[in-house]
């Protein structure tokens, strides 16, 4: 590469914080809506209540 042509991405603290934020929100966010439709979940996929669990297991 030529000298100057690279760009350096920077993040400031308040960036950071706010994409650190938005990460936490997402992940509670999918627990609350996914934890309440596992009875449905097992329904629709034939499988057992106790399968539908193990997969919150393997996403935590």
């Amino acid at each position: 590469m030529a000298k100057g042509t690279q760009t350096e991405l920077q993040l400031s603290a308040g960036r950071t914080a706010v994409i650190g934020a938005l990460l936490i929100t997402i992940g509670q966010l999918s627990m609350t809506l996914y934890t309440p439709a596992l009875p449905t979940i097992a329904e629709v996929f034939g499988t057992t209540t106790a399968v539908a669990k193990l997969t919150l297991t393997v996403y935590i």
